[in-house]
């Protein structure tokens, strides 16, 4: 029988990890299994070995299963990884693009919408004001449907600030279109939550131009966006089914096409732009047409 032996630096990559804990169980075992056969006295030590040898199936394999679950990512590859640990900072990356003038400027934009979370808050105020002045008299109809109006109007610009504030943005800055993307979003009501690229080792543009979407992405604010980034070139989408590490609701200038052992993302043509855009299709009816379509 062949010797098998593990050369510590021959392990170069976490996922080998796994490899040399199975090779591992199968040397530990034959080695109890071995020895059961050779002793003699005492009685009990084979059985104890059997059964030591046996028990070891169970707990090495339910070790693995929690390596790859609770810490998979940690198992992936440096590139694989340093995506993950890119999702998970939750910090905004200042990078030379990212001036404090260029910031300063979108946080200006983002005070403007607050404002008009304040202007729906005083037109309530006003009407529940006049309704509570009513002291029997004939109430001015006309100027009540006006506040009534305004107050609609308000509210309906609030229901729409309000999918737009919830939707979490990673922003590749690295993009050639990065500040304009970053202000046109920003001015229209949305918030870069976060920002990815500069960040990471290779420190390079995306191979294509691809935005990558989450389970948890507003149908609304997926399609306005998409019309938003679209004259800029980006015309492939990617579902990230990865729900253990996401942080975000949408990635714009997703490296996933950089990496396609993992998955790769499919041409936005007219029947997903189409779906994109049906305000009658879920996000998960076009996740699936997504992952039925990847190559």
């Amino acid at each position: 029988m062949s010797e098998q032996n593990i050369n510590p630096n021959q392990v170069t990559k976490p996922i080998q990890l796994l490899a040399a804990w199975l090779v591992g169980l199968i040397l530990i075992n034959g080695s109890f299994l071995g020895a059961a056969q050779l002793i003699e006295n005492p009685d009990w030590a084979p059985g104890l070995l059997v059964i030591a040898a046996v028990l070891n199936v169970p707990i090495f394999l339910g070790l693995i299963f929690f390596l790859q679950t609770k810490f998979r990512a940690e198992l992936q590859e440096d590139t694989f990884y340093s995506k993950h640990l890119e999702k998970v900072t939750g910090e905004l990356k200042v990078s030379p693009k990212n001036s404090d003038d260029f910031l300063n400027h979108l946080k200006s934009y983002e005070r403007i919408n607050d404002n008009k979370l304040t202007e729906l808050s005083k037109s309530i105020e006003s009407i529940a004001s006049k309704l509570e002045q009513n002291d029997g008299s004939t109430l001015d109809v006309t100027s009540l449907f006006e506040k009534l109006n305004q107050a609609k109007n308000a509210l309906s610009e609030a229901e729409v600030l309000k999918y737009k504030h919830s939707t979490k943005i990673a922003l590749n800055d690295l993009l050639k279109d990065y500040k304009v993307i970053a202000k046109n979003l920003v001015k229209s009501g949305y918030k870069i939550s976060d920002t990815f690229g500069s960040s990471s080792s290779s420190k390079k543009a995306p191979k294509c131009l691809t935005i990558s979407i989450t389970e948890h992405i507003n149908k609304t604010a997926l399609k306005d966006i998409y019309l938003q980034v679209k004259e800029f070139g980006f015309d492939r989408i990617d579902f990230d089914d990865n729900r253990e590490f996401d942080e975000q609701d949408i990635y714009i200038g997703s490296y996933i096409d950089d990496f396609p052992e993992e998955r790769e993302s499919v041409i936005i043509d007219e029947d997903i732009e189409s779906l994109i855009l049906n305000d009658g299709v879920s996000i998960s009816e076009l996740a699936d047409y997504i992952v039925l379509n990847r190559a």
